[in-house]
């Protein structure tokens, strides 16, 4: 089991296996860019990206050394990343630059910006479909992006300020936490339609979803 959290002390930890039946954990730190807030992996390559908020960059980290390898710079204030491990592309929200940067994986460089976005901050992305979804907080929509020509198809609208975003690729569907009226709207990958929405307990704020936990 391998588990890689985010710091906001400049730092990425990166927990590595269960040492012993109680459970005992070794961890290994490892030096990334200026606060980093969000990581994304690419299992099939042992590929680890870190957003370093402040610094405009992305720590691109090997999994089997535990090393940075390349550092790649994107967009202001890039937050949410994913990676979609079939084509190896990696797609960073640029928060303060309204925008996405698209690295490739096998050359650790840049390779398109998308632009038209809405304060983003939340994205995921469905490896099956090669779509890639957006959230916009200041739009209150859900961008869907086609992975293959990097452009925007569609825009949903779901809630107020939707953050998190989450993907079922086998059901194609797609999880938006709506933070100011405390839902999930439920969007169909296939219709790019809001079939649900979840209300959650009062007073709360939905910001990241998942569907697994590492």
């Amino acid at each position: 089991m391998k588990c890689f959290i985010a710091l906001n002390v400049f730092l990425v930890t990166a927990a590595l296996g269960l040492a012993s039946p109680l459970f005992a954990v070794t961890a290994t730190t490892i030096p990334v860019g200026t606060v980093p807030i969000y990581v994304a992996v690419n299992a099939t390559t042992n590929r680890i990206y870190v957003s370093n908020l402040i610094s405009n960059n992305v720590s691109v980290i090997d999994g089997s050394t535990k090393t940075v390898i390349a550092t790649v710079a994107v967009g202001n204030s890039p937050a949410g990343i994913a990676a979609n491990s079939t084509t190896n592309m990696i797609y960073v929200v640029n928060t303060g630059g309204n925008s996405i940067s698209v690295i490739d994986g096998s050359t650790n460089a840049v390779v398109a910006t998308i632009s038209g976005m809405s304060s983003p901050f939340g994205i995921a992305v469905n490896a099956a479909t090669n779509r890639i979804y957006v959230a916009n907080t200041n739009a209150n929509d859900v961008a869907v992006i086609d992975g293959t020509s990097n452009t925007i198809l569609t825009t949903v609208s779901v809630g107020s300020s939707p953050f998190g975003l989450a993907v079922n690729s086998t059901a194609n569907l797609v999880y938006a936490a709506n933070n100011v009226p405390g839902t999930i709207s439920v969007i169909d990958g296939a219709s790019n339609m809001v079939t649900n929405t979840f209300s959650l307990p009062q007073a709360a704020s939905p910001g990241n979803l998942t569907l697994a936990g590492c």
